[in-house]
């Protein structure tokens, strides 16, 4: 079977429905008891929950295409990406690890029919998954079995056709880290949750990060799927059943618990026969509550279901101690909706999140089903006490201040009515530390090459903070949090040259970006230099071979300037200046001051440069045997010329700019030297390119190739028409060699 998690717009944010299609081939469905905490994806509430058999010997791969999002420029998505599957790795209790597949062939892939499990974006829909002006952020599709419900394959997908995505938070675009992190679940199982502010909450909002960090139920979900020991015999559990005043099961009911510090910590959604489960609690003392599975979720928004009664009001239970290994039974008769009357419901909140310690806000309370003057909310945890309850229309609105020492995490909103009716946004706020700060990178200018460790100081760090640099993620190890102001970075050796951004990103997720808050610097190095002899009056070309040469770079010899023509990683092409004669050392250095010298590399001679500029026919038969011109300046009496390494035949001097020769035997495209008696050269690369068969100025095509003796030198003609008569001695020779064969 395939099923995928889809972003679909709502205001104002854009849904994630989970969509399921049977394969072609139905297999026998088993029962899986009552749901569960957290929410397993699965074909319906009868089948069983996906999971990756792998996971309990071995990594799961995942590949990450080569040409990322056209929307960023530097590739730092893919450290987004790997920081998201790393969020999951990392969870304590979890017995799940990924390795990624670096290959080139690998990366190459952007398709999902295949034993690869890529996560590439679709810029041109060419997946099919996002037809016309689709609002879907990103899919995840999965194959699996329907009786074991074993995944097969997974992959995911962004929609870069249609929607714009960042690392930075940028105006309208979708954060990368979040949406990955989001689609990573459903990718090892899991299915929407419909706390507010969990990772798998079915909605994004552009430029939202707090999907990049997972809540305690993100967290139970995957350690429960993937347990250690540990943690099996490290929690409890709450279990229980939910019916209605006539002692009907309440099928896909909301039950959430609330730990002693009022931090939301796990939910899930009953069964057909109104039954449920919340495995993995830590030791603690709980409340629970169970409400309708409404606004802002609905059945559509989980895989599993179908349907759900809603028809109920919210009841909930506190002081429910859970010990490691305890299983706790809480079961709920709630009122029916229609006894009752209308429900009250608590629809959005705006906003969710602050830090903690900054100055008051309104908050924005949607309900429905109220009577203005008669409602209170509450945040639950501590450090939070919301001001005096106005109305405006449909909405509650008080001001809010969050204490400087309230306790982190995310926290339900309570809502209240003079009937005592009770409403939930279940993880409808969150409590954020401060963001972190980068101030200054110490030092920050470095070689990277050189392993260098630097110090980033600044405010606000927390450990197992993440860094980034330059769009490379640096390896956890390679990162030492010292204390809220200082994390030691050990540099790979890998990182580009140049002015490199620095990225602080706290475990919450909230980032700190110090732009071109580190200057790499890489150490130039000379392999070669060629040629090897120059012209102490200048204008010789000299081409420096060698490793991390960078745009900007000076080169002299002997201290003295040689204009640089044209530099490549690997190679620089420089034109020397006057310089007296000798041998000279050259010494190339990059634009932060790194240098390397080769000693004695070029022996001036005091005679005028050597050039090359073209060969004319420019290219010939493999054979050879072709009669070229050589055009330049600089030739004196007695040169030699060689193609590559290979010496011309039959070379003739015919002025200082011209000479012709016979080329010899050679492949592909090879460079053309002239060498004066003085040993003074001049090149030109890629010069001559030999082809198969007949080519250049000699001889025709097919029969035997003439042998490299038979050939007319220059000594043997005379006058005016010497070229020419060259040419046709050569056809003639040739003629014959072919007769004969």
């Amino acid at each position: 079977m395939n099923t995928h998690d889809q972003l679909r717009p709502s205001t104002p944010r854009r849904r994630l429905a989970l969509r399921v299609a049977v394969g072609l081939l139905l297999l026998t469905a088993i029962g899986t008891g009552s749901a569960i905490g957290f929410i397993p994806i699965s074909f319906n509430e009868n089948t069983a929950p996906f999971f990756w058999f792998e996971a309990s010997f071995q990594d799961i791969d995942f590949v990450i295409n080569a040409d990322g999002s056209d929307d960023i420029s530097d590739d730092s998505e893919e450290a987004a990406i790997r920081l998201a599957f790393q969020e999951w790795e990392d969870v304590p209790g979890a017995f799940i690890s990924f390795v990624e597949d670096t290959s080139a062939g690998a990366r190459a892939i952007k398709r999902t029919n295949t034993a690869d499990h890529v996560v590439f974006f679709d810029e041109n829909n060419s997946s099919g998954f996002f037809n016309g002006n689709s609002s879907v952020i990103a899919v995840t599709p999965l194959l699996a079995d329907i009786a074991t419900g074993r995944i097969q394959d997974a992959d995911i997908i962004f929609n870069g056709d249609d929607q714009s995505f960042s690392v930075d938070q940028t105006s309208g675009t979708f954060d990368v880290q979040a949406i990955a992190t989001h689609e990573i679940g459903h990718f090892i199982g899991l299915d929407h949750e419909p706390s507010l502010r969990a990772t798998l909450f079915q909605a994004a909002g552009a430029t939202q990060i707090h999907a990049r960090s997972l809540s305690t139920d993100d967290e139970t979900g995957v350690a429960v799927t993937y347990p250690e020991n540990a943690f099996i015999f490290g929690t409890g559990s709450i279990s229980g059943n939910v019916v209605d005043g006539n002692d009907a099961p309440v099928r896909a009911a909301h039950i959430c618990a609330t730990d002693s510090d009022g931090l939301f910590a796990a939910s899930t959604v009953t069964d057909a026969n109104g039954d449920y489960q919340l495995d993995g609690l830590a030791p603690d003392i709980y409340t629970v509550h169970c409400e309708p599975l409404d606004e802002p979720t609905g059945v559509g928004d989980i895989s599993r279901l179908n349907a759900a009664d809603t028809d109920f009001t919210t009841a909930e239970q506190a002081n429910i101690d859970v010990g490691a290994g305890d299983d706790e039974s809480v079961d709920f008769v709630v009122a029916d909706l229609n006894a009752a009357g209308a429900r009250l419901d608590v629809l959005s909140v705006l906003p969710s999140e602050r830090v903690r310690g900054t100055a008051s806000f309104t908050l924005r309370v949607g309900l429905a089903g109220f009577e203005p003057g008669n409602i209170d909310f509450t945040i639950s945890g501590d450090g939070i006490v919301p001001g005096p309850v106005a109305f405006a229309g449909n909405t509650a609105t008080a001001v809010v201040t969050v204490a400087a020492n309230a306790t982190p995490g995310i926290r339900n909103i309570r809502v209240t009515n003079d009937d005592n009716e009770v409403a939930f946004m279940t993880g409808g706020f969150e409590v954020l530390l401060a963001p972190p700060n980068a101030g200054v990178v110490v030092p920050n200018l470095v070689d990277v090459a050189a392993g260098t460790t630097v110090q980033i100081q600044g405010q606000d760090f927390v450990d197992g903070a993440h860094v980034v640099i330059g769009g490379e993620l640096i390896a956890d190890n390679d990162v030492n949090f010292v204390n809220a102001t200082r994390i030691d970075v050990d540099l790979p050796t890998n990182l580009d040259a140049g002015q490199l951004d620095v990225v602080v990103i706290n475990p919450d997720g909230q980032q700190d970006v110090l732009a071109n808050g580190l200057e790499a610097v890489v150490a130039p190095v000379i392999d070669e230099v060629d040629p090897t002899t120059a012209s102490a009056q200048g204008g010789t070309t000299i081409f420096i071979r060698g490793s991390n040469f960078v745009d900007g770079l000076t080169v002299d010899f002997d201290g003295v300037p040689a204009q640089v023509v044209d530099v490549l990683s690997n190679e620089i092409e420089v034109v020397a200046d006057v310089i007296p004669p000798g041998t000279a050392d050259v010494t190339v250095t990059n634009p932060g001051g790194q240098s390397d010298t080769l000693n004695n590399a070029v022996d001036f001679i005091d005679e005028p440069a050597v050039e090359v500029d073209d060969v004319d026919p420019d290219s010939g038969p493999r054979r050879g045997l072709s009669l070229v011109t050589v055009n330049g300046d600089g030739f004196l009496a007695g040169a030699r010329v060689f193609f590559d390494a290979e010496e011309a035949g039959d070379v003739e001097v015919v002025s200082g700019q011209e000479i012709i020769c016979i080329t010899p035997a050679g492949s592909g495209s090879v460079d053309v030297r002239v060498r004066n008696p003085s040993g003074l050269e001049g090149l030109a690369k890629n010069a001559f390119t030999y082809v198969n068969g007949a080519g250049g100025g000699g001889g025709g095509g097919g029969g035997c190739g003439a042998p490299a003796t038979a050939s007319v030198g220059p000594a043997d003609l005379t006058g005016s028409l010497g070229p020419i008569a060259l040419l046709l001695a050569i056809f003639w020779v040739l003629g014959i060699t072919r007769r004969r064969s």
